[in-house]
């Protein structure tokens, strides 16, 4: 009697698990498939790729950044979110804006591509201003 139960319970326990392996079959597609492979150059980036090395605040909101490559001779054009641009030589000095940003660099004397850059910039005075209002809460 209790080897037809033993039976009866696996089979319940088989049953269970062809039905979940069969419903993660089917949704496949969203969320269970591996991702494909990167390729050697989206793993490793050629060493004449210009990439950034180091970034600089500047105290006046302004961040410099440092390439891989000497830019000595390299003119930059710099397109802000406002759709205004500017231009600067050598290392790029990116004018930055407060809140979450898109800034498009793009060298003007060369082939390479535009480099976009999103960038979350809070000024010193938005920081008064929020420790302000959090010391008037806590005396209030």
């Amino acid at each position: 009697m209790n080897y037809k139960r033993l039976h009866i319970f696996n089979s319940i326990i088989f049953l269970l698990l062809i039905i979940v392996n069969i419903v993660i079959y089917k949704n496949r597609d969203n969320g269970y498939a591996y991702s494909e492979y990167l390729n050697y150059k989206q793993l490793y980036q050629p060493s004449e790729l210009i990439s950034i090395n180091k970034t600089r605040f500047n105290g006046s909101d302004s961040l410099a950044l440092y390439l891989s490559q000497e830019q000595n001779d390299a003119v930059w054009k710099i397109q802000l979110p406002d759709s205004t641009s500017y231009t600067c030589k050598g290392n790029p000095v990116i004018k930055l804006q407060e809140g979450i940003k898109d800034y498009q660099l793009k060298k003007i004397n060369g082939k390479d591509s535009t480099i976009h850059i999103r960038l979350n910039y809070v000024s010193e005075a938005s920081y008064k201003k929020r420790e302000e209002l959090d010391c008037l809460m806590l005396n209030s």
